[in-house]
């Protein structure tokens, strides 16, 4: 691998973090999906006031939340009308000197027989809501939420978008009616026509990754609308120790009221991500290693989430998601670039020449340079951190030419200074898919 003289590493660290402070922030949106069990006063008779109390509910889902602090929470059952959410809203989230919570606006089945829906509340000084869609079923809806991301680029017209879908599919031995919700969403999602960056989250109370509900999902005909398990852990999830660190219900082990029992032995509850968020191409991406389902342990199959004794989180966390649900949340963290859309695989001028990168998504990193004059250019790449991990040079002449340079790095991002022989710069962000 070619190498050079290395130039101030004090005034290119310099200049880079000039670059990602004014240009190329990376931050993070940390989602958690959350069934919070018959969060109304419709509920079941076994759901009353002594077994689900809303009182109760609220001070134990405002330690989860405090503790957690969530970007984008992705709720199920809660009351189809708005006085459940916005009680949620004042009780739970604003609370203790936080008031950067909001919620958006509610679409439930008006259908009498159905009391719950499903709910999305969100850090405003992260995102903005734009709009929303929901598909109908006859149980549950599919809603859909868009926003964007308060990013520098604002002023310049430009930012991410990200939609979260929360849905809640039919439960029990009902796999047509599952497989025919899905169905209607996913057609609808495609007749839209717009591939986004998408997140799919919800109860969807399969048993399997072969249940016809979430694989018509991740199996969808046309590859561009399909969602991925970003952790991959596909399979038959029900009384499976080999999956017990992904069981998301039951916390109980015995019979209490309203909370569905037997211990932790099914993955209900999922957070989806379309193949836009997989390879982070608009400029969000998952954080793989934060995946967790917050409780869990991998000790608890057919056991309670509090016998044997649980040390996953401290024991008042752990306490309060006994107390708020027969479920566990799922919560991941993902990455937000938000420079990526305008700024990576565009040519750029760089006075009398241009350079565009091809993300690699082997171990070659390819820059395609269209020139009016000869150049040396000196290179060094950084991880995202601000690590210098590569140095070279390139010599390039006048027209259009490919270069190729060895990338064997991890999966990620990076950025690749630029500086040629009459001192102009020039920083290129990268993304190993």
């Amino acid at each position: 691998m070619k190498t050079f003289q290395k130039t101030s590493i004090t005034i290119i660290f310099t200049i880079l973090g000039l670059f990602i402070s004014s240009k190329a922030t990376a931050d993070t949106i940390r989602m958690m999906q959350y069934n919070i069990m018959y969060y109304t006063s419709s509920a079941p008779e076994d759901c009353d006031s002594s077994t689900n109390n809303l009182d109760v509910k609220d001070a134990s889902l405002k330690k989860t939340i405090q503790y957690i602090k969530p970007d984008v929470f992705c709720v199920n059952e809660i009351g189809k009308e708005a006085l459940y959410a916005n009680r949620i809203l004042n009780n739970v989230m604003n609370q203790d000197g936080i008031d950067y919570y909001a919620m958006v606006p509610t679409a439930s089945n008006p259908y009498y027989g159905i009391t719950i829906g499903n709910m999305i509340f969100y850090n405003t000084e992260k995102l903005t809501f734009y709009n929303s869609f929901y598909v109908t079923t006859s149980i549950m809806y599919f809603n859909a939420y868009k926003f964007y991301y308060n990013s520098p680029a604002l002023a310049n017209g430009d930012s991410i978008f990200v939609t979260f879908i929360v849905t809640h599919l039919k439960a029990g031995n009902a796999q047509t009616m599952r497989y025919n919700q899905v169905k209607k969403f996913m057609e609808r999602l495609e007749d839209m026509g717009k591939i986004e960056n998408y997140i799919f989250s919800g109860d969807f109370n399969c048993y399997s990754s072969e249940d016809s509900g979430i694989a018509y999902a991740l199996n969808y005909p046309n590859e561009n609308y399909r969602f991925y398990d970003p952790i991959n852990e596909l399979g038959y999830w029900q009384y499976n120790e080999e999956f017990a660190q992904y069981h998301t219900i039951s916390t109980h082990y015995t019979s209490e009221g309203c909370f569905s029992y037997g211990g932790l032995s099914g993955r209900f509850d999922f957070i989806l991500v379309n193949d836009e968020v997989k390879t982070g191409r608009q400029g969000i991406s998952p954080i793989i290693s934060s995946y967790k389902v917050l409780g869990q342990d991998g000790n608890r199959f057919q056991y309670s989430l509090i016998n044997p004794e649980n040390n996953s989180l401290p024991s008042d966390i752990i306490e309060a998601l006994y107390a708020t649900s027969d479920h566990l949340p799922v919560m991941m963290d993902f990455l937000v670039t938000p420079d990526t859309v305008s700024q990576v695989g565009i040519s750029q001028p760089l006075n009398d020449y241009a350079i565009t990168i091809t993300n690699p998504s082997g171990n070659m990193l390819r820059m395609h340079i269209n020139s009016t004059k000869a150049h040396e250019l000196n290179m060094h790449l950084y991880t995202i951190e601000g690590k210098l991990i590569d140095n070279f040079n390139e010599r390039i002449e006048a027209g259009n030419q490919q270069i190729t340079q060895e990338f064997p790095y991890p999966p990620g991002y990076y950025f690749l200074y630029i500086q040629d022989d009459a001192g102009n710069k020039s920083i290129k962000k990268i993304i190993k898919l």
